[in-house]
C-alpha cells in the first residue's frame, strides 16, 4: 500500500502536535512529583539498542553459532578476555578497563 500525500500531512500534523505536548507534560510531571530528600533510582530500557550475547560473546559455546548463523562475531574479531568469552570487536575500551580492573 502506497504512501499518500494526505496519509503523510495527518502524520506529520499528528508528529508536530505530539512533539509540542510532550515535553510540557514531563516538565508537569516532574514539578508534581513529590521531592522528598533520599536516593532516586532512573530505569531506562532501551530496546533494541544493545544485543548482551554479542556485546560479551561466549564465542567457546557451540550454541553460539548454531542459535545466530547470520549474528555471530567472527572468531578472530573477537577481542578475547579468557578461553571461553570475549568482547565485541567494537568494545575495545571497555577490554582496556576489564584489563585494568
Amino acid at each position: 500500500m502506497a504512501n499518500t500525500r494526505r496519509d503523510f500531512l495527518k502524520s506529520s500534523a499528528l508528529g508536530v502536535t505530539v512533539s509540542f505536548l510532550a515535553p510540557q507534560f514531563v516538565a508537569r510531571s516532574a514539578w508534581g512529583a513529590n521531592l522528598t530528600p533520599g536516593k532516586i533510582l532512573v530505569v531506562l530500557q532501551l530496546a533494541g539498542g544493545n544485543d548482551t550475547v554479542n556485546t560479551f560473546v561466549p564465542y567457546a559455546d557451540s550454541r553460539y553459532r548454531s542459535l545466530r548463523p547470520n549474528l555471530a562475531i567472527a572468531d578472530a574479531s573477537i577481542l578475547k578476555v579468557d578461553s571461553r568469552m570475549g568482547f565485541h570487536p567494537s568494545m575495545s575500551a571497555l577490554q582496556t578497563l576489564y584489563e585494568n580492573r
